[in-house]
């Protein structure tokens, strides 16, 4: 081999290896902040009050965490993830692969402002400290009001703004940002909202 296609292979190799190390720590950042959740997780899914024949989407799914939690429940019905990185996909699979493979749970890769499924598939949606993220709340909020059924309901679990939350990178919603996300919401054609952060721990809340 010459020079010139080692250096190549070289490169290539390091290329390789560089995708590799971003993958691995973009999963573990996800298991992280799945752990970080796990509260606001449960709490969520008791919200939605889940019968084994419900058909449910989360959207921004992550490593999968929730879904395995729903699929426990779902054990007639469908549970949909959705998520824009297919690390958190992969992690996902690996964590659901014996539901995957009785196709109790799919996945696909997805951003919440274009949501790869058809209008009326769901009639349960959920997130999870995930809107923060999303490129465009409305269309975000519009996309899910499309693909959950009249009388469906979605619920978001969020942080919420405290004393000691001021300084992180994401501190979390404050109250007037909690008004204006429900009102965005309204305007995606979903009613009879309720905020139920006076029922969960400090930093928390669900809508």
């Amino acid at each position: 081999m010459d020079r010139e296609e080692d250096n190549q292979s070289s490169s290539i190799s390091w290329v390789d290896q560089f995708k590799q190390s971003t993958a691995r720590m973009s999963r573990a950042v996800g298991e992280l902040v799945t752990f970080r959740n796990s509260q606001l997780t449960r709490a969520a899914i008791s919200v939605m009050n889940l019968a084994p024949n419900d058909k449910v989407l989360e959207v921004g799914c992550g490593p999968g965490h929730a879904l395995k939690l729903m699929g426990a429940e779902v054990v007639e019905g469908l549970v949909a993830g959705i998520d824009p990185l297919k690390e958190m996909l992969g992690s996902a699979a690996k964590r659901n692969l014996p539901l995957l493979k009785r196709g109790r749970i799919i996945l696909s890769r997805g951003d919440p402002e274009k949501i790869p499924f058809d209008d009326n598939c769901f009639n349960k949606a959920v997130t999870i400290n995930t809107i923060h993220l999303w490129k465009s709340k409305a269309t975000g909020f519009s996309e899910i009001r499309r693909v959950v059924c009249r009388g469906g309901l979605m619920v978001i679990g969020l942080k919420t703004a405290t004393p000691s939350s001021r300084s992180l990178a994401d501190p979390g919603f404050t109250a007037e940002e909690i008004i204006q996300l429900m009102g965005c919401i309204e305007q995606a054609g979903f009613t009879d909202l309720r905020d139920a952060r006076s029922e969960f721990t400090e930093g928390e809340c669900m809508l």
